[in-house]
């Protein structure tokens, strides 16, 4: 069920680095795509065995809440658009 639940996150969060790429956003996609990586258990598990990774799930969400953060940070900030 968590293997689900860590390939749907990751899916989602490709789609979206490859929006943010296409859109001009080079920085927030790729942070974005990173946290696909992190995410997707056939990429992740293979590097958390050779890291030895001693918590792997406490290791994967801070990293994420990181990269996160470093998205809403670079990310342009437009202004709104208000249909009055």
């Amino acid at each position: 069920m968590i293997n689900i639940i860590r390939y749907t996150i990751g899916a989602y969060f490709l789609l979206v680095g490859m929006a943010l790429i296409f859109q001009g956003e080079i920085l927030p996609g790729i942070f974005s795509i990173l946290i696909s990586s992190i995410s997707i258990p056939a990429i992740a598990d293979p590097i958390e065995s050779k890291l030895k990774v001693s918590h792997p799930t406490y290791f994967r969400f801070i990293v994420m809440l990181f990269l996160l953060m470093a998205i809403g940070a670079t990310v342009s900030h437009a202004k709104p658009c208000f249909l009055i």
